[in-house]
């Protein structure tokens, strides 16, 4: 039974998959996180983030407080962002917006993936994260969403679920082990119109009046 991409459309829009088969490399591989920006170790690192998880996402204060840790510790992309919290209903969800154009995209999605993937597992209630940022597209100003929920990070990381990936922020030597996944995608980019898939995760799309919209996933489509 093929499933439709759940979808809510405004103005122009550009979809990018990001595939993510083959997430987990083998044990001892070290991913981006191990980060020569900082000059600190994976395990200094997990020690630092694993003092800023909170368990709620309405702890406005807490969420800014990981954000920025996440930040300083060359995790999260640089630049200055504001936030927004879903906590009326579920899913419980993270918005983050930042207010300038990458100047290195690649390095910069890179990071918005590590970071929401962070958040996801740092925040014991959220169960989703937006990442926002502008971008020129067709010279028109846009802008771009990286959208990550359980299908997506279970993908990613090779958890079974939130509450598994979660488990990793117990302890900051659990919380290494996640630190050094590596993880691989590649984009995709795929016509929006009449896209259905069997396997497909739930896709938000948030449109802007003014210019078209970009949504990009960290799942895989096919």
């Amino acid at each position: 039974m093929r499933k439709r991409l759940k979808m809510t459309v405004i103005g122009s829009v550009l979809v990018l998959v990001l595939s993510s088969s083959q997430m987990a490399a083998g044990a001892g591989t070290k991913g981006n996180m191990d980060n020569a920006e900082t000059g600190k170790s994976v395990e200094e690192i997990a020690e630092v983030l694993a003092e800023a998880a909170i368990p709620y996402v309405g702890d406005a204060p807490g969420v800014g407080n990981l954000l920025y840790a996440l930040q300083d510790n060359g995790i999260m992309p640089e630049g200055d962002f504001t936030y927004e919290l879903q906590t009326d209903e579920e899913p419980y969800g993270l918005q983050i917006y930042f207010s300038e154009e990458p100047a290195d995209e690649d390095t910069f999605v890179e990071r918005i993936l590590d970071g929401s993937m962070l958040c996801l597992t740092l925040v014991e209630n959220l169960e989703e994260v937006q990442c926002t940022f502008p971008q020129i597209y067709d010279g028109k100003d846009a802008q771009v969403t990286y959208y990550m929920d359980e299908n997506i990070v279970t993908a990613m990381t090779g958890t079974k679920n939130l509450k598994e990936l979660k488990e990793y922020a117990k302890s900051p030597e659990k919380l290494a082990e996640l630190l050094s996944l590596e993880l691989d995608c590649q984009r995709t980019e795929m016509e929006i119109s009449g896209m259905e898939d069997e396997d497909s995760a739930s896709v938000a799309i948030i449109g802007g009046a003014d210019g078209p919209t970009s949504i990009f996933l960290a799942g895989k489509l096919g």
